[in-house]
């Protein structure tokens, strides 16, 4: 018998869904959070097709909002933004967990930002920029907890003169500086506070060594509702864009945020 025969007597069933998103919803979620934050700049992140909600059309409804950067995980998606014609900033943080080389160079290609964590990280995007002879914009992630990606504080200044070299070579251009809070969904966790102070002394550090970021960002959903000394240059909304709570005790419906 083949695996997944029917059974004689039973009858295939044919299985339909359908999902709605009112993207006005969305739209008033990215004003209601801007509004929430004196942060110069708002990325609005649609990583995992927009969380399921429509990677482009999330996208364009937040950018028609007030938004002015996007962020993804995967260099793929930003790509799928790119060639539907979004021409918006684009920072995306996972790449070297799929892309190709050919991904990456179409990335640079494309101007999308692209985040590093590690020297052996920027010689992958300095290399293959080197061969298009074009620069990559580049943000330099600080691992200040989270373990998730970026470079430890120890590794930091390695990684801060690998960047100034290749700025100097002209195959990067360091845009930002970031990291993720490990107790972001904890707001008034203790750990955001030092995790905040490392970071500002790894910004520091970088300027010492001779780079010149124009955004630093730190702060996600939560830290816009609840810590907004935390904006820095940029905030990065995820989860409240799309109604859903960033914390046990951070309701974002508050906010004036509705779920789409």
């Amino acid at each position: 018998m083949r695996r997944n025969a029917q059974p004689n007597n039973t009858p295939a069933v044919a299985l339909s869904g359908r999902v709605s998103v009112d993207l006005a919803a969305i739209s008033d979620n990215v004003r209601a959070l801007r509004a929430l934050t004196p942060a110069p700049h708002f990325m609005a992140v649609v990583k995992g097709n927009a969380y399921g909600h429509g990677l482009v059309e999330v996208a364009e409804a937040a950018l028609a909002a007030g938004a002015d950067w996007l962020g993804t995980a995967q260099l793929t998606e930003a790509l799928a933004l790119r060639r539907a014609g979004i021409a918006a900033p684009v920072l995306s943080w996972l790449y070297l967990a799929t892309a190709s080389s050919e991904i990456i160079r179409e990335a640079v290609e494309n101007d999308v930002d692209m985040s590093l964590g590690s020297p052996a990280q920027l010689d992958v995007v300095a290399g293959i920029a080197r061969t298009l002879g074009r620069p990559a914009a580049v943000h330099l992630e600080l691992d200040s907890g989270l373990s998730r990606g970026g470079a430890r504080t120890e590794d930091w200044p390695d990684l801060v003169a690998a960047a100034r070299n290749a700025e100097l070579e002209g195959t990067l251009t360091v845009r930002g500086i970031w990291t993720h809070l490990a107790w972001a969904d904890v707001p008034a966790h203790p750990g955001n506070a030092a995790a905040v102070d490392a970071f500002g002394e790894a910004v520091r550090q970088a300027r010492e060594g001779g780079l010149e970021p124009e955004l630093r960002h730190v702060s996600s959903s939560a830290n816009i509702l609840d810590r907004p000394e935390f904006a820095f240059d940029m905030v990065r909304a995820g989860l409240a864009i799309y109604g859903l709570a960033p914390a046990d005790h951070l309701d974002p419906r508050i906010s004036g945020c509705a779920r789409p």
